[in-house]
């Protein structure tokens, strides 16, 4: 009888542990680590929307997705961004060229300089794509998907066929 009362208190305090540990890692997801990457944004010099629990600023994108795609186009604009990225080109209007959005618990960072893009692109095991859905490995192989030094050695084959004087003599009608 004894025994048995242990065992089911060791089992109350495993389940316990398990549940605890569970709901800490969940709300560390949630919130913690969220909050701890916006003062670090912040303390970089960016800014950006405060985060928000769980849906950060997708309410608002999906918002002004819906409302720019609800209204017709203006014949012969070349203003795509306000289309089809509405909710970016307004945090990018109002926090300035390197500032950042929530998209749920993740951070999306907009950097708009030349010498930062530079940096950026260069150092390929600083900076990691994000994780895209597996599907689309089938759906679109090839050098958007590529990351590390297959990117790197690509990316090297195909800079001296984007120059803009082979461009020129290619678009020429």
């Amino acid at each position: 009888m004894e025994t048995q009362q242990l065992l089911i208190r060791t089992g109350i305090s495993v389940a316990c542990i398990v549940v605890f540990t569970w709901v800490w890692k969940l709300f560390n997801l949630v919130w913690i680590t969220p909050k701890s990457l916006e003062k670090k944004l912040r303390e970089q010099g960016l800014s950006g929307t405060p985060y928000r629990l769980l849906h950060g600023d997708i309410e608002e994108s999906a918002m002004m997705s819906h409302e720019a795609l609800s209204k017709p186009m203006v014949l012969f604009s070349n203003d795509h961004i306000s289309r089809i990225m509405p909710y970016e080109k307004h945090i990018i209007k109002k926090h300035g060229n390197c500032s950042f959005m929530w998209q749920g618990p993740v951070a999306t960072v907009f950097i708009c300089e030349p010498e930062l893009m530079r940096e950026v692109l260069n150092k390929i095991d600083a900076f990691h794509k994000p994780k895209a859905n597996p599907l689309s490995g089938f759906l679109t192989p090839g050098f958007i998907q590529y990351e590390g030094e297959k990117w790197s050695k690509h990316r090297k084959l195909v800079t001296p066929a984007l120059y803009s004087e082979k461009l020129k003599v290619t678009l020429v009608l």
